[in-house]
């Protein structure tokens, strides 16, 4: 089981994310959000840094300030949240992670038809999908839980990360239940929107543990 910690910023939590194991840390370049990492920041995190892949977090921005960042801040994947085509994530230079936003009113007989054929097309591409709940005028990281059913379905013929409204209280069940490659957190482990510790761990270690592999 994949885990990724997303919203990381200082050195601190990368270091505790590291130490017990997750697999990605996310690093959050989209303006104007309460997880927004500054330049100097992320840098000082990446230099940190051992052997957990760094994920930079984008949307909807120029593909020159994309590459641009991730040259200057050493990362190893880029996570796009936006509207952003294959074409885009063909020119960023690294693994990718897409984001496909579900609508939450959604049947199953309409994602087999509308978003099967996207991620096909995402994982024949080398892209990793990541499926989360749509929450208009949010990008990501709203702690708004996706149908379970659907992510099942999904889950069951794709190899995903899933996000939103995951807490170290219920990843396990959930893992047990979806079986998805892996999961994503952000507000589940903040506290007045700044990550603790001890919630990075109790998820890190609640999430392997839910794993049958």
């Amino acid at each position: 089981m994949k885990v990724k910690i997303c919203g990381v910023r200082d050195v601190k939590s990368a270091l505790v994310c590291e130490s017990f194991s997750a697999d990605f840390i996310g690093l959050n370049f989209v303006p104007n959000v309460h997880r927004e990492i500054d330049i100097a920041s992320a840098i000082e995190i990446s230099n940190s840094m051992t052997f957990i892949n760094k994920v930079g977090v984008f949307a909807d921005q120029p593909i020159e300030y994309v590459i641009s960042i991730i040259n200057q801040c050493g990362l190893d994947y880029a996570q796009l949240s936006g509207n952003e085509s294959l074409e885009y994530c063909m020119q960023v230079g690294l693994p990718i992670i897409k984001s496909l936003k579900i609508d939450t009113n959604s049947n199953i007989k309409t994602i087999k038809r509308k978003i099967f054929p996207i991620i096909d097309s995402l994982i024949n591409n080398n892209v990793i999908p990541l499926i989360e709940s749509s929450v208009p005028g949010f990008y990501g990281g709203t702690g708004t839980q996706i149908s379970l059913d659907i992510a099942k379905e999904i889950a069951e013929n794709f190899d995903i990360i899933l996000a939103g409204g995951l807490t170290p209280l219920n990843v396990k069940s959930m893992v047990d239940y979806i079986n998805p490659w892996g999961v994503d957190v952000a507000s589940g482990v903040e506290s007045e929107k700044k990550q603790t510790p001890d919630k990075i761990i109790q998820f890190i270690s609640n999430a392997k543990n839910g794993d049958n592999e």
